[in-house]
């Protein structure tokens, strides 16, 4: 995914059911950009529990924000405006995804540099799904480059 895509999810773009984690892609850079994520069967399973576990609490107090709105009489965002990531999990404004990722691409280049960007992991996560379906598709490929004789 984009840095934008993710700063742009939403409640309802992120859809975690029982073993289940799909992230839905609304609006992107180009039309065509729009897709499913099947996240459960790319990601490792620590990964898609830890974003499950995310998912789980972030609708919980999404439902204390709204309940809590309605109560007092006062205008919050829906599912499809609310967004799902945040810098602090209990708010919600439209901005805080953008706020999030600009937070955590500052946090990422204090780290690793001022050259690091989100779109160094999509990259490097998308060779490492090619490389691992490959590895499934043609099981006896990292033996044979083992064997490669060097000269």
């Amino acid at each position: 995914m984009r840095s934008g895509e993710i700063s742009r999810l939403t409640m309802n773009d992120v859809v975690s059911i029982a073993d289940e984690l799909t992230i839905y892609i609304r609006q992107g850079k180009t039309p065509s950009a729009k897709r499913a994520i099947p996240l459960h069967l790319i990601a490792p399973p620590k990964v898609v529990s830890f974003i499950q576990d995310y998912c789980e609490t972030r609708k919980s107090y999404y439902r204390a924000y709204r309940k809590k709105s309605i109560r007092s009489k006062n205008e919050y965002l829906i599912l499809n405006e609310a967004p799902f990531i945040g810098l602090k999990i209990k708010e919600f404004n439209s901005d805080s995804g953008v706020i999030a990722a600009r937070y955590n691409l500052a946090t990422l280049q204090s780290i690793f540099g001022g050259a690091a960007n989100f779109h160094l992991l999509r990259y490097s996560f998308a060779s490492h799904i090619f490389l691992r379906w490959y590895c499934c598709k043609h099981p006896d490929l990292v033996k044979s480059l083992c064997n490669y004789p060097v000269k």
